[in-house]
């Protein structure tokens, strides 16, 4: 498609349109400056947390700390993410876990600048840019945000890796070395930035650059060969021979990741949302089929070599889908449902985005110029952002709040509540939770949880306790204190005799819109506590309490319930 003359822009609408744009990205950026928190969770300790702690011993050599960030996290290896934490200890001292989510999550203003020099080379109108960041900053993705490891590891493989495709697309000398420089950052982010050597190799074929490819693939293939040189599938992990016993899976899953965007009732029926992704899924393979078939048969009919901007679409396209594959050849056994965890929504953004600019660019000059469906366009995109936030802030406060009852429920009882993993490296994590916090490159911080433990008695409350042969389920049917106001967060608080408080923070139920309109309340009872498990309480008897913290004032309700065993 040609593109249309861009006409200039009155200087009151591109202010207009500079504001609408930056709206959305200013406030997802001052969320995660208020919210992030200086907590390890999970696969922190030995992906970030233990390599700091070798490395602070000192004095070390290349071979050493090139060991220490090459060394195998699960199935991958996350050099950058261990980079960045060693930086961040060798200038301050210490390892902040905040520091390391807020680092992490500036790798989308990337990704960002990416789509948008798109734009300006595609001399499209810019009012239909505008939805793109409405679409990629929100926080249906929190835990892949707030996890201090993964902005910078799951999020970041495909940051650099559009950025290297981009590169690669815009065909000269200079950023052909820059695309090399990109894709070494993205294949040492995490395991799935070694799908940019294939997808580079067919933009080089498709731009008959056969010098450069033999150079992408002599140096992409070097990095590669480098970073699988040793890595093994742990073997928790199923095998692929047993994840291709499930052909059918496989293909419901491939199917549904390319129409996950379309999932915006995360708390509907899984049936449902299986069978709406899917469908959508359909609809996204015949868009980026056609497009390709399409640029396939030009070349082959007129010898017309793709565009660059056509070529950095499926580029990052066949980036995604290679992932797609991966994924759901490697994740069968786990069923459908793996794919709709909250922290693969940034690929499918991603996904939604790359579809968005493919259309755009087959638009004719008459649809683009209409500037009342590009604003309708510009609605549609802020109604999805306002969704996905009022769908997803709920599960994100409750992980925030896990992340809080982690830190605390290690230091006074020495337990990981949302971990059950723990209890195989108990020895371990406390080992590098006491040497961090003696020399100061850990820094407890847990005010708000602290003060719980010891809040006033305000009155009583009902629970019901459920219990089975590994877990205890504590739920608070009514709101404490009828009559006040709604409460912003309630927790669950299990005391020994001897005075010793495990917490567990719980999840309120969440209104439908029209409701939460309605009423002007976000949330009511009841509310459900994490799962406890069993093996943590070490004690025979628990008295439970509830607790809540309403703006600044943290208070307790007794209930009048025993746990005992």
């Amino acid at each position: 498609m040609t593109p249309p003359t861009r006409l200039p822009i009155p200087r009151t609408s591109a202010w207009l349109l500079l504001l609408a744009g930056l709206a959305p990205v200013l406030v997802f950026y001052a969320i995660v400056w208020q919210q992030a928190v200086n907590v390890p969770f999970q696969d922190d300790y030995d992906a970030l947390f233990e390599p700091v702690m070798a490395l602070s011993h000192g004095p070390n050599s290349l071979a050493k700390i090139w060991k220490v960030y090459a060394t195998q996290d699960d199935e991958r290896r996350i050099i950058t993410d261990r980079f960045v934490a060693h930086m961040q200890y060798l200038f301050t001292g210490q390892l902040s876990f905040r520091t390391q989510t807020l680092i992490g999550s500036l790798v989308l203003l990337v990704v960002l600048a990416v789509f948008m020099a798109w734009f300006h080379r595609s001399q499209l109108p810019w009012l239909w840019a505008v939805p793109i960041p409405f679409v990629l900053f929100n926080i249906q993705y929190y835990d892949a945000v707030f996890w201090s490891m993964i902005p910078l590891q799951h999020i970041g493989v495909y940051v650099w890796g559009m950025l290297a495709i981009w590169w690669l697309s815009r065909n000269t000398r200079f950023f052909f070395w820059l695309a090399l420089l990109a894709t070494a950052v993205s294949v040492l982010s995490d395991v799935t930035g070694i799908l940019l050597l294939p997808v580079g190799a067919v933009l080089l074929i498709g731009q008959h650059r056969w010098q450069r490819l033999a150079i992408w693939l002599l140096v992409v293939g070097g990095m590669v060969g480098l970073y699988m040189h040793g890595l093994e599938v742990p073997p928790y992990r199923p095998s692929l021979a047993d994840n291709l016993k499930h052909p059918l899976v496989i293909i419901q899953l491939w199917l549904a990741m390319q129409g996950l965007w379309a999932d915006v009732l995360p708390h509907a029926g899984l049936s449902g949302r299986v069978v709406l992704t899917i469908g959508c899924g359909l609809v996204a393979i015949w868009l980026w089929g056609s497009a390709m078939w399409g640029s396939i048969r030009a070349y082959f009919t007129n010898r017309q070599l793709p565009s660059g901007q056509d070529l950095f679409l499926y580029g990052g396209l066949l980036f995604l889908l290679g992932t797609f594959t991966l994924f759901a050849a490697g994740r069968a056994l786990e069923g459908v449902n793996a794919a709709f965890i909250s922290r693969y929504r940034v690929l499918y953004l991603l996904w939604l985005i790359l579809l968005y600019l493919l259309i755009l660019s087959r638009l004719n000059k008459k649809t683009l110029s209409n500037r009342l469906a590009g604003w309708g366009m510009v609605g549609c995109s802020l109604f999805f952002c306002l969704n996905t936030y009022f769908q997803s802030w709920n599960d994100f406060t409750l992980f925030r709040q896990t992340l809080l009852a982690d830190l605390h429920g290690w230091r006074y009882n020495r337990a990981l509540p949302s971990s059950p993993i723990y209890l195989n490296y108990r020895v371990a994590i406390d080992t590098l939770f006491e040497n961090g916090m003696k020399r100061g490159i850990f820094q407890y911080e847990n005010p708000g949880y602290d003060a719980l433990r010891t809040a006033p008695v305000v009155g009583k409350t009902e629970v019901v306790v459920q219990q089975t042969a590994s877990f205890v389920s504590v739920t608070v049917p009514q709101q404490p204190g009828a009559g006040s106001a709604p409460p912003d967060a309630v927790f669950v608080l299990l005391r020994t005799k001897t005075g010793a408080v495990h917490i567990f923070p719980t999840k309120a139920t969440t209104y439908s819109p029209l409701t939460a309109l309605r009423r002007q309340q976000y949330t009511t009872s009841p509310y459900t506590a994490i799962p406890i498990l069993r093996n943590y309480l070490r004690s025979s008897v628990y008295a439970v309490e509830v607790g809540v913290w309403r703006g600044g004032e943290k208070v307790r309700y007794q209930t009048g319930q025993v746990i005992s065993f």
